[in-house]
């Protein structure tokens, strides 16, 4: 994702966060899948950050989880989650926060578990 394209701002709780790749050091150019992919343009959707420093933000509506992800020669992306916070809620996608992979395929990343089951789908934010 080309420097300066796309900006997200999400709501909630009188809370706003805005997530700007222009803004952000950590945001290279490379073929790598970094940036932010959304479920939808909702300010309390899913998404998950992927940041250039190979850290990631997983948000399933109700639960964020923090850590670490590779880019392999497959363009498979894995997750290595650290830390989780948040509380568990009717609105959260139970099995997005069970994501370990992720396929890319052009603006859509395909979420899995390590078993290979399907935990849901996001779209590259285009701002």
């Amino acid at each position: 994702m080309p420097r300066g394209t796309s900006q997200l701002r999400i709501e909630a709780g009188g809370t706003t966060m805005r997530l700007d790749p222009a803004d952000d050091d950590t945001v290279d150019s490379l073929d790598r899948p970094i940036g932010y992919w959304v479920q939808d343009h909702s300010s309390d959707a899913p998404y998950l950050s992927l940041r250039a420093d190979d850290t990631f933000r997983l948000f399933d509506g109700c639960v964020t989880r923090t850590g670490t992800w590779r880019w392999s020669h497959t363009e498979q992306v894995r997750l290595y989650t650290e830390a989780q916070t948040g509380e568990f809620c009717a609105d959260a996608d139970p099995d997005l926060r069970r994501s370990t992979r992720g396929r890319v395929d052009g603006d859509t990343i395909a979420l899995s578990r390590t078993d290979g089951s399907a935990t849901g789908t996001l779209r590259r934010y285009a701002g």
